[in-house]
């Protein structure tokens, strides 16, 4: 009887404690779920509440009104690369807001013209019409169908026009003008006087950055 009740009492305690790890474990995994989230839309989280604006180039920028550092941040919508490090330089910029700007350069990697850049020449229109970083954020987070898919890239289009609240005609309208791709082609021109090849890339006072070296800078003088 004695040997039955210990029995009994040692696989009720094994019971309990298997419960407990296992309700520790789902905690755990619930917790890396929520943060995953989180973490994961944290970097366009008060996007409207930045100073924002156009530098005397023309460019957008994100970020301090009077900064200590501004970054020159060159990068390809097509690149693969570039959502995962504007996430992360986004993240920066939200923890020193008032130190750091980012100005952007959307840079294809081609000389511009009526029938190359086409997310260049959007990202101007969605900047001529006020939105620019509303629409910078949508694309960035959904990575545009290939150049050579042109139904689901235009459909891309008009999904990113809509979410960013553009005006569609005006839209069409300026991807075609000819400031729109003098801009564009500007950009290009730049990017290559800064030695900007691949991307992403970033210029701070005239130096030249990798992401892994401008993120250590970043980490030492914010």
């Amino acid at each position: 009887m004695n040997k039955s009740l210990k029995k009994r009492s040692l696989f009720t305690g094994m019971f309990l404690w298997l419960s407990l790890a296992a309700i520790i474990l789902l905690s755990i995994i619930a917790g890396w779920i929520y943060f995953y989230h989180l973490s994961a839309d944290a970097w366009s989280r008060g996007v409207d509440d930045m100073g924002h604006g156009v530098d005397e180039e023309d460019l957008p920028w994100i970020g301090a009104v009077d900064p200590k550092v501004t970054v020159y941040e060159f990068i390809d919508y097509d690149c693969p690369h570039c959502p995962v490090a504007h996430k992360l330089l986004r993240k920066v910029l939200l923890a020193h807001r008032s130190t750091l700007r980012v100005v952007r350069c959307n840079y294809a990697r081609m000389p511009c013209t009526n029938s190359t850049c086409q997310l260049v020449k959007a990202g101007l229109c969605a900047q001529k019409q006020g939105k620019f970083w509303r629409w910078n954020d949508y694309v960035i987070q959904n990575t545009a169908p290939s150049l050579f898919k042109e139904d689901l890239r235009d459909k891309y289009l008009r999904d990113a026009v809509e979410h960013a609240g553009l005006d569609a005609s005006l839209f069409k309208k300026c991807q075609s003008a000819a400031d729109t791709v003098d801009m564009a082609q500007k950009i290009y021109l730049k990017a290559r006087r800064s030695g900007i090849v691949g991307t992403p890339g970033y210029v701070v006072d005239g130096k030249r950055y990798s992401p892994k070296e401008l993120f250590s800078f970043l980490s030492e003088k914010l």
